[in-house]
């Protein structure tokens, strides 16, 4: 058997910088060696034919060294005889590296593929919870934020409540961590904030930006593929306690297997952060609610809802079409609504199927649709959004979120 001289090679990226980590093996540690860890290889290949959304963790199984490029030979420091870092600044932001590292004379460990993604476009947690102080420190009369939870790695899950009125909108984000969330959410309140506080005076927002928080860092720090689980390896989308027990085989994919992308949990509720959203919203008592998914940035209608599947509660579905147009015409004020903007989904366990059944209020999944531009959509689907699309769309949001408070008031 080939031996190795290191183990747990990890990789994070923050601020745009490459940070691997390693270890020597427990054999070598316990003997002293030195000489074997005198120098150190690392290699780096560029995966340009990586596509978020459609490759996945098998993309980079079975990767050899061979293919790339030694950027490095020589020592390494060492921590507590054991444990070395390297950084690695020359790297571009939206590529995906591959790394390899080896000691002196023992076979490469890898890979450890990473994506360098713009902070501009997925923030880190400390940054959301800058921009959130930052929300409230201007415009301290209206803006009230609060810890409604925490995550199963133990993170504060944040709150807002913006505006004082009693007639609520209530929006989330990121309940799928690789799919749109604060970038979006917040910037769209700011321009609402900025421009039309007066809407605010009878009507309020009740905002988680980000429910899934632990696995949403992971992806700041360089994760390349889409995540939709949350860190104990629950769909929290799937996780509601409402009708939990319908097992969905979506995408085909089964709710009731612990190794399915959509795995409903051990129980209804068994997550925090569901416990979180449900609390919160209980208390903030929403008029409606929008919940923003699609892929990597921005979100768009169709808007999916839960409810009279079968349009038999003739005043529900009014009143979600009434939302979802006022939604729609917002995003797309050169449109005049269409019967495909609206559809309903009896998907259990879900966030919208809580909301119909234990609030008695609509709720939709903001989705990609073909109202997107064919350009802005195909940079949506492989994590390529950029900081004017996110503009647009957040100028598009704050324009929607007006139209609803106008219904609200």
């Amino acid at each position: 058997m080939t031996c190795k001289g290191i183990c747990l090679l990890k990789g994070t990226v923050i601020n745009g910088t490459v940070t691997l980590s390693w270890y020597k093996t427990t054999p070598l540690f316990e003997r002293n060696e030195q000489d074997e860890f005198s120098e150190f290889s690392v290699y780096r290949k560029c995966a340009d034919d990586f596509t978020f959304g459609s490759d996945y963790e098998e993309f980079f199984c079975g990767m050899l060294p061979e293919s790339s490029d030694l950027i490095y030979c020589g020592p390494v420091e060492c921590s507590n005889n054991r444990k070395y870092l390297f950084h690695d600044k020359q790297v571009e932001i939206g590529k995906v590296y591959v790394y390899f590292v080896k000691s002196r004379t023992m076979p490469a460990v890898g890979p450890v593929p990473l994506k360098i993604r713009d902070p501009e476009i997925w923030w880190s947690y400390e940054t959301l919870k800058s921009r959130l102080l930052q929300l409230q420190q201007d415009y301290p009369a209206i803006v009230n934020l609060q810890t409604c939870g925490r995550t199963v790695e133990g993170r504060e899950i944040f709150s807002l409540k913006v505006g004082a009125g009693t007639t609520v909108l209530g929006l989330a984000g990121a309940m799928h961590p690789g799919e749109a969330g604060p970038e979006l959410i917040i910037s769209a309140l700011e321009q609402v904030l900025h421009e039309s506080p007066a809407m605010l005076e009878k009507c309020a927002i009740a905002v988680i930006p980000s429910v899934n928080l632990d696995p949403r860092e992971r992806l700041v720090q360089g994760n390349p593929w889409y995540l939709r689980k949350n860190s104990a390896g629950v769909d929290l989308n799937r996780n509601f306690p409402v009708n939990w027990e319908n097992v969905d085989q979506s995408y085909g994919l089964s709710t009731d297997d612990p190794d399915s992308g959509t795995y409903r949990g051990a129980f209804p509720a068994s997550e925090p952060e569901v416990k979180a959203v449900m609390r919160f919203f209980a208390d903030s008592k929403p008029a409606v609610i929008f919940s923003f998914h699609a892929l990597a940035g921005i979100c768009d209608i169709p808007a999916i809802g839960a409810g009279s599947v079968d349009q038999s509660d003739s005043e529900f579905y009014e009143r979600s079409k009434r939302f979802v147009n006022a939604y729609g015409t917002g995003l797309h004020p050169e449109l005049k609504p269409d019967d495909n903007w609206l559809a309903f989904s009896g998907t259990g366990g879900s966030l919208l199927r809580w909301a119909w059944q234990e609030l008695r209020i609509p709720a939709f999944d903001l989705e990609l649709s073909m109202t997107i531009a064919p350009e802005a959509l195909l940079k949506c689907r492989i994590d390529h959004t950029d900081c004017d699309l996110l503009k647009e769309y957040s100028i598009r949001h704050s324009r929607a979120i007006i139209n609803i408070l106008s219904c609200l008031n």
